[in-house]
């Protein structure tokens, strides 16, 4: 246990294979692509979401292999843990 005593440690070996079962497929893929809503921002590649829900059927696939690629050898691409974060104020 942590030192909180609420989130156990993960073992490495059940971490190992925790993601092997998983796969990605082209037709989840394409569905998650165009279910971005495209008024939202870009990302810090400064793709637009409107041009990755439009393109989604031509992307999809080499998409698919990296993310299964990503989950095989349990690596995350250094690119994809940055991100562009702006606060937004309300009222009180």
């Amino acid at each position: 246990m942590r030192d909180n005593g609420i989130i156990p440690d993960i073992d490495e070996k059940v971490a190992a294979n925790s993601f092997v079962d998983i796969v990605f497929t082209y037709e989840d893929v394409v569905k998650s692509l165009k279910a971005l809503k495209p008024k939202n921002s870009a990302g810090p590649d400064g793709l637009l979401l409107a041009l990755l829900k439009k393109l989604a059927p031509s992307t999809a696939f080499p998409l698919m292999l990296i993310f299964q690629q990503s989950f095989q050898c349990a690596q995350i691409p250094t690119v994809w843990k940055s991100a562009i974060v702006t606060p937004v104020f309300k009222r009180a």
